[in-house]
Formats: C-alpha cells, sequence, structure tokens
C-alpha cells in the first residue's frame, strides 16, 4: 500500500492548522490569566509566611524581598532552630 505525497501533505497541513490555532488559544489564555494567578500566589505566600512569622513588628515588604527584620523574626518564632539553620 503506497500513501501518496498528495494526503501526506493535507494530513501534515490540518495538524499543523490544529496546532498552530491551540497555541494561539493556549497563548492567549496564559496572556488574560498571568497577573491573576501571581497575585493569587503572591497573597498565598504572604498568608503562609504570616503562619509562620507570627511576631507583630514583622512585615513583609511590598516587593516580596526579604523585609529589615528577617533574621529577628525567624529568631524570635523559633523556626531557625526548627530548621536547623
Amino acid at each position: 500500500m503506497k500513501i501518496e505525497g498528495k494526503f501526506i501533505f493535507k494530513v501534515a497541513g490540518t495538524l499543523t492548522a490544529i496546532s498552530l490555532v491551540v497555541a494561539l488559544l493556549l497563548g492567549l489564555t496564559n496572556m488574560l490569566t498571568a497577573d491573576k494567578i501571581a497575585a493569587i500566589n503572591k497573597q498565598k505566600t504572604e498568608e503562609a509566611l504570616a503562619k509562620v512569622v507570627s511576631a507583630a513588628d514583622c512585615e513583609f515588604p511590598p516587593d516580596g524581598g526579604d523585609p529589615a527584620g528577617h533574621d529577628r523574626c525567624r529568631q524570635r518564632t523559633g523556626r531557625q532552630a526548627e530548621r536547623g539553620l
């Protein structure tokens, strides 16, 4: 059984078109939801850190970096010793 070249190109073209449409839709979905997902992840991270670091004077900076009292907060909660740091 011999497969004609015309048939191969038709199937390849169809699969390429489907792949391009799916890639476009995935890219569009990512573009629309990336900011929302990042905000949710940041909020959940801050909530998790707040449970671990419960000292009143420990604050999380808006840029996500280390707060000035970072070591003092960890010592106060005892988490540093528990982790072996």
